[in-house]
């Protein structure tokens, strides 16, 4: 399990579900570069806010290269939902 916290709906436009006061979800199975260049901003004005994002295997990379923030996680949706992973 990724949470031992209680999930709400969160309270930032872009964003899904907030675990904690700025700790953050946003579920993106594939990639929106809008949604993620208005993350990017919500970020970039507010230093606080810590967001961990659900995608694909394969979009991770591209995810990082769009963000290129140290304040977001990105998470393999697969593993998160116990899928299999070639290597």
């Amino acid at each position: 399990n990724l949470y031992s916290k209680e999930i709400f709906l969160s309270n930032l436009t872009n964003i899904d579900y907030m675990v904690e006061k700025n700790h953050y979800i946003l579920c993106m199975p594939f990639i929106d570069v809008k949604r993620l260049y208005n993350v990017r901003r919500s970020i970039l004005n507010n230093k606080e806010i810590t967001i961990d994002i659900l995608t694909l295997n394969e979009n991770i990379e591209k995810t990082n290269e769009i963000l290129s923030c140290d304040k977001c996680n990105i998470i393999s949706l697969d593993k998160a939902l116990g899928g299999y992973i070639e290597n």
